[in-house]
């Protein structure tokens, strides 16, 4: 051999070892780095709760009569919600409180229904105010807003996707999302947005919904609702809320309501020749194992369990897993917030989002 060939041999050696040596110190790095980002999970709007025990309230949020510009009087919006097994409802007439429901011959008590008094309060960006009997000609979003806060109500923006348009990339505008930001961060009150509307025709405001999660959270939660906006009888029933409450009154709707405590569904994500109320899933439970640092969604569509693939995590608007578990600390692309997709045969069911901070080494 000669001193040449044994020279580059040494030399190639000794590379390859030095190269190890980097490879094991990045590896070690890493680990490092993602032990120090170690999430601890601080908002859990499902905490807490008895699933045993829990009262699920299939609930509509915003429905029109003949009060403002709907085509069915107040007394058969009623009937055919009830009929389609909703136990609480809001007539949201625009800018007229539709309420109380004796004034058209029904009694919330006698249907074994809970009446939300509201309206939509339609001179600026339409805003569902609701469990307040508040109207008002104002045009001032700010104020309005001031004033349910005053009167003990909540407050939801009304399909925000009517006011904003995607750009050419497909994402929320700077200025747009610093507008409902400013809103939300100014206004306790207004408790979420619309995500899902009608017939789903703005399809956009989920994209709005992740931008503003990325943003706020985990300091100021942003719920999300699928709201019928129904103008008449056929278009009862597409969306709904489910609120998980101790007891069927207006102060637990309240609270299951501002607490995040409920899961909101839709068939209109799905084509009109498969949709069914029945197929869509049911959110059994939610579970926090903490000790795994695992999420569990336990769920069923038509009766039957989920099959793990129908479920996926989405956090900063973009799918980071698939499963019914999420290990939340050892899931790529998480950030501030996670929240669960559920996809059944007939339709779809939204979690509320879960936010996250970044755990300290010595916690």
């Amino acid at each position: 051999m000669t001193m040449w060939r044994r020279r580059r041999e040494f030399l190639t050696a000794l590379f390859s070892f030095w190269v190890g040596v980097g490879l094991s110190l990045l590896g070690e790095l890493a680990v490092k780095a993602s032990q120090a980002d170690e999430l601890q999970l601080v908002v859990n709007p499902y905490e807490g709760i008895d699933w045993e025990k829990v009262y699920r309230v299939k609930t509509g949020l915003h429905a029109h009569t003949t009060e403002s510009d709907g085509s069915e009087p107040p007394e058969r919006m009623i009937d055919e919600y009830r009929r389609l097994g909703f136990r609480a409802l809001a007539l949201t007439d625009h800018d007229k409180c539709t309420w109380p429901w004796e004034k058209w011959g029904r009694s919330a008590n006698d249907l074994g229904m809970l009446a939300i008094p509201g309206n939509e309060l339609s001179r600026h960006h339409h805003t569902v105010s609701l469990f307040t009997t508040y109207e008002s000609e104002l045009s001032d979003l700010n104020k309005n807003l001031e004033n349910i806060n005053n009167l003990g109500g909540l407050a939801i923006l009304a399909h925000p996707g009517r006011y904003w348009k995607p750009t050419a990339a497909g994402v929320v505008p700077a200025d747009v999302l610093e507008r409902y930001k400013s809103l939300f961060m100014a206004h306790d009150v207004l408790i979420g947005i619309e995500v899902i509307n009608y017939e789903n025709r703005y399809p956009h405001d989920r994209l709005l919904w992740d931008a503003l999660l990325e943003q706020v959270m985990p300091g100021r939660p942003v719920w999300g609702v699928a709201n019928d906006d129904a103008h008449s009888r056929s278009a009862v029933g597409r969306n709904w809320v489910v609120l998980l409450m101790t007891e069927l009154s207006l102060s637990a709707a309240k609270e299951a309501l501002r607490q995040g405590r409920f899961y909101f569904a839709t068939i209109t994500t799905h084509d009109r020749l498969v949709r069914n109320r029945e197929q869509t899933p049911e959110i059994i439970a939610v579970l926090h194992h903490p000790q795994e640092a695992v999420l569990e969604i336990k769920a069923v569509s038509g009766g039957k369990p989920l099959p793990e693939e129908a479920c996926v995590w989405i956090s900063a608007g973009k799918v980071v897993h698939k499963g019914m578990r999420l290990h939340y600390n050892r899931t790529p692309g998480l950030r501030s917030y996670v929240r669960a997709e559920l996809k059944g045969q007939g339709g779809t069911a939204f979690t509320q989002p879960f936010g996250f901070a970044v755990k300290a080494p010595n916690q």
